[in-house]
């Protein structure tokens, strides 16, 4: 069971995926990088299957063709096999021909029935990018922001003011939705329809299911999340967000629906390398903050530190395939930086917003310590935006 989606983002379309595959055996353990305990305890029995494992759902087949799944782990191999065997001959670019060919001879009915994709070619033609979708199944269901029905067994359709058009399916489709229809607008300087804002609002959506998998099981205990890739065409290949830190961070509400400075309570470090998406999970435990006019420093040594790597493989991998080995430390001005603000009465605000450049920094340095930077008018930002929200909650 899965999470899968295309956020169209007003002609810049960007591929969403999560990473958890499921299965009808009981795990002794479900060790996520979310959480630094054994979830499962704390899972929903209302469901005949268990988290069982990481691995990628996103695949760059060429340099202009991505795909998404979702579904049985056999019938996404099987397609895989064909699709690169027939994408072999071509180095970079695929021709949309090809691709429209492939689609319509492969026995979907047979091979793919319990299964789910969406496929996105990108090519470029007088200076500009023509991007063409393939679903599969191919029917679609669109869904009305007022009743908020959804299909189960086709691709679903929600017109998001934030996203664009959404495109997605799976198990995840209801909580994913639920979440798209509330995103607040981006407080941003960029356009919609550039790069800049479709990075902004999918790293923010990314942020924030980070954040409510965390603090509420909001995903896994529906069967999906366990992390999330985000693909996307940089104008000559498609690329996954790499060398990107999750955040997330938390407080609680005065009487006065102030939440004062927000503590960082997990860090999530994503970076490729080859073909293995390397996760070093970060529960921080404890650590100083430190306040200056142009920026606040978060500073947590490793005895406040619980630190844990996860490998996530593709799912067609070669088992005797054995992955570089890599250290753990690593820095990054890229942050998607989600927000935990929870009442008296245990409701939950969760803003989040995401940032690259030099106003945001993490850095671990393995055996020493974590550093974060956050310029303070980002912080000011969020604390206001909680206060308005408070008298809702």
């Amino acid at each position: 069971m899965s999470q899968i989606a295309c956020n169209l983002c007003f002609n810049v379309p960007f591929l969403f995926s999560d990473l958890l595959f499921s299965s009808r055996r009981k795990p002794t353990s479900v060790d996520l990088p979310t959480s630094d305990i054994d979830l499962s305890p704390h899972l929903s029995l209302k469901f005949p299957y268990f988290p069982h494992g990481l691995a990628q759902k996103m695949y760059i087949i060429t340099g202009n063709v991505c795909v998404v799944f979702a579904g049985r782990e056999d019938e996404i191999k099987e397609f895989l096999q064909e699709i690169k065997q027939r994408c072999a001959y071509f180095d970079d670019e695929m021709p949309v021909e090809r691709i429209s060919q492939f689609m319509d001879e492969y026995p979907f009915g047979k091979k793919f029935s319990e299964s789910a994709l969406f496929l996105l070619h990108a090519a470029n033609r007088d200076a500009k990018i023509h991007f063409s979708c393939f679903n599969v199944p191919k029917e679609t269901y669109q869904v009305q922001p007022n009743s908020f029905e959804f299909s189960r067994s086709e691709w679903n359709i929600f017109d998001s003011p934030v996203l664009g058009q959404v495109y997605t399916a799976a198990s995840g489709v209801e909580r994913y939705l639920n979440l798209v229809k509330q995103l607040p607008l981006l407080q941003t300087t960029a356009k919609k329809g550039t790069f800049d804002y479709a990075l902004q609002a999918n790293g923010v959506i990314a942020a924030q299911l980070l954040t409510l998998e965390k603090v509420a099981l909001y995903t896994v205990n529906h069967l999906w999340g366990g992390g999330f890739e985000v693909g996307f065409f940089d104008g000559e290949k498609f690329e996954k967000l790499t060398n990107i830190a999750y955040l997330v961070c938390h407080s609680q509400f005065d009487k006065t629906g102030d939440v004062g400075i927000p503590r960082p309570r997990a860090l999530m470090f994503y970076r490729y390398i080859g073909e293995f998406l390397h996760i070093t999970a970060i529960e921080i435990l404890d650590g100083t903050v430190d306040i200056h006019l142009d920026v606040v420093k978060f500073t947590s040594r490793m005895d406040q530190l619980d630190v844990r790597p996860f490998l996530v493989p593709p799912v067609d991998a070669d088992r005797a395939q054995k992955p570089v080995e890599i250290g753990l430390s690593f820095k990054t001005n890229m942050l998607a930086i989600g927000y935990s603000f929870v009442t008296a009465d245990n409701a939950i605000f969760n803003p989040a917003f995401f940032k690259y450049g030099p106003q945001v920094f993490a850095e671990f340095t393995q055996g020493d310590k974590l550093e974060i930077y956050i310029h303070p008018g980002y912080i000011a930002e969020v604390r206001a935006g909680a206060k308005q929200a408070f008298p809702r909650l």
